[in-house]
């Protein structure tokens, strides 16, 4: 059967679950809009099929490795006419570009994520944000509908 139980006691009992990996909450990646997104200066659609492993998004997320062996996942990265992996693999370390991303460490899903924005400089990313604020604030009305509405939004 079906128990019923108090919101708050269903909330405790579900406060101490460890989770394996890092989870991003979807408050926080699909409102609209995204605040991961606009901090990370991605798309929306990029970080959803990066979130939920779907695909791999031009490397912008493969960060350099120290002194630490990977090995790349690259699914859907490359599309082989020889199915074979005999030749397959020979073929995908001479491609070219290979070495742009050979020492770099490819991740998916929230871990991503999380990684990115521990990246971020937010000291920086608050001074360019109360200039385009300041900026936003100097500029009246265009005249033009589409543009104003724009700043409308930017703005709060």
């Amino acid at each position: 059967g079906v128990e019923f139980v108090d919101s708050q006691i269903r909330r405790y009992q579900m406060g101490y679950i460890k989770l394996a990996c890092p989870v991003t909450h979807v408050w926080y990646l699909k409102r609209l809009p995204s605040y991961i997104a606009n901090l990370l200066d991605k798309p929306l659609k990029e970080l959803e099929g990066l979130v939920y492993c779907d695909v791999y998004p031009n490397f912008s997320f493969a960060r350099p490795v120290a002194k630490k062996p990977t090995f790349l996942r690259l699914r859907g990265s490359f599309e082989y006419e020889i199915q074979s992996w005999k030749y397959s693999i020979p073929l995908f370390f001479t491609t070219q570009g290979f070495d742009a991303f050979r020492n770099r460490e490819i991740s998916t899903g929230a871990s991503a994520i999380r990684e990115q924005l521990a990246d971020l400089d937010l000291r920086i990313i608050i001074h360019y944000s109360l200039l385009e604020w300041k900026e936003l604030g100097e500029d009246g009305p265009t005249g033009n509908e589409w543009e104003d509405r724009k700043s409308w939004k930017k703005k709060g």
